[in-house]
């Protein structure tokens, strides 16, 4: 199974420790195999050496210290979850090959897709690697010196680790054939008008429920946004002065531990420290300024400013963010006006009263189509999790718990 490293920072030297699990177990001892009468069953076992190449791909990946006692339980873990995982792969590969979808049966467009594929890979993982060369250099390199340092350190990754470009390679092909597998088994679903609306029904009916028993639930549901919007929604855009992290976490925890007199003093205390920020925002819009201008200026809520272009949905009775926060919302009379500063939890906020929230018909088309994809989304999964299901009892195995440290 081919995983698409993150940055990488992991010391290469402690990658020599990672080749045992002090169990005694050799490359070529079996660990897991099908216990069902078929044919060729070898084709379908799993030795130490094919599983622990990718538990070493895995810990590298994830930067963990197999050596650590502190992360006992979690290598634990992870070793069986990825005998899990390649067990999975080992069952679809049998059942492509049953369905004629086999390594044999690639075409030359899919050996070239697959070989896209293995380079990313390859790639990312040099890529990953540019931190640590980059270290090894007292004075600022040249771009050939850090390329030839990455090479060598890819190098040795994977001479230490005992990873090839061909084990990279042939993990790249067993996941192609299995996604083409998996997208064969639910080639036939559909989901046809009828059933869209019978399931938009269903989400409205379930969206209007949340909402009735709690606007703060409903909200979380991306759902129910979907198809139903509470009467009175009001769309807006904030200017947000964040109070730092330590503090903000400081003042969950007093919520959450119910003592809410002592996180509303210190919250109040924060705020008085930040409050010069949040002042100077709201004097540039009161002096003129375009509120979206400012907004992208001094906000401090990038994210959802670039992936929603700052736009929140506010029920009536949504308090998530505060009661102060919404009874701020709701006080603005027209689409266009914004609030003094207003206390949060998060910070200070600056609200301004966008437009209130309703689909026009188009709109409201493009979220049927949005449903569509979501409904079909949930029925492909179901038969794949079925697909995945009738395999395991086709092909039952049995794993070496002990050789494999997860007994």
């Amino acid at each position: 199974m081919l995983k698409k490293l993150k940055a990488f920072v992991f010391p290469l030297a402690a990658v020599t420790a990672l080749t045992s699990c002090g169990n005694g177990a050799k490359g070529g001892d079996v660990v897991a195999w099908v216990t069902a009468d078929v044919e060729n069953s070898e084709s379908m076992e799993i030795t130490y050496d094919y599983f622990y190449k990718e538990y070493r791909y895995w810990l590298y990946g994830m930067q963990i210290d197999e050596n650590d006692p502190g992360n006992d339980d979690y290598t634990r873990a992870m070793r069986e979850q990825l005998i899990n995982y390649q067990i999975n792969d080992k069952r679809c590969l049998r059942a492509a090959n049953d369905y004629g979808m086999g390594a044999s049966s690639l075409t030359d467009e899919d050996l070239e897709q697959i070989e896209i594929r293995v380079e990313e890979t390859k790639n990312n993982l040099r890529e990953s690697m540019r931190s640590e060369a980059y270290s090894d250099f007292a004075k600022e390199p040249t771009d050939e010196q850090l390329s030839a340092r990455v090479d060598m350190l890819y190098e040795r990754f994977l001479r230490e680790t005992g990873i090839d470009e061909e084990t990279i390679g042939s993990w790249g092909r067993d996941k192609y054939i299995t996604e083409k597998l998996l997208e064969y088994v639910v080639r036939d679903i559909s989901v046809d008008d009828a059933e869209l609306g019978a399931a938009i029904s269903e989400m409205t009916e379930k969206a209007k429920e949340d909402f009735a028993a709690d606007p703060n639930v409903y909200v979380y549901d991306y759902a129910n946004y979907s198809v139903f919007i509470p009467p009175g929604c009001r769309s807006v855009r904030q200017i947000l002065v964040k109070l730092k992290d330590d503090v903000i976490e400081s003042i969950e925890k007093m919520r959450d531990d119910g003592d809410d007199e002592y996180a509303d003093e210190y919250r109040d205390l924060s705020l008085e420290q930040i409050r010069g920020k949040a002042q100077v925002a709201l004097d540039r819009l009161d002096a003129g300024e375009d509120f979206g201008a400012v907004m992208k200026a001094v906000s401090d809520d990038k994210e959802h400013i670039e992936s929603k272009e700052g736009v929140y949905r506010i029920p009536p009775g949504f308090t998530y963010f505060g009661r102060e926060y919404h009874d701020a919302v709701f006080a603005l009379s027209a689409p266009g006006e914004y609030s003094r500063l207003v206390p949060t939890d998060k910070g200070w906020v600056i609200i301004e009263f966008d437009s209130l929230t309703a689909y026009t018909d188009g709109q409201w088309e493009e979220v049927r189509e949005e449903v569509r994809e979501l409904r079909l989304d949930y029925l492909k999964n179901n038969r794949k999790t079925d697909f995945a299901a009738e395999l395991e009892e086709k092909y039952p195995y049995e794993i070496d718990k002990k050789r494999l440290m997860i007994d």
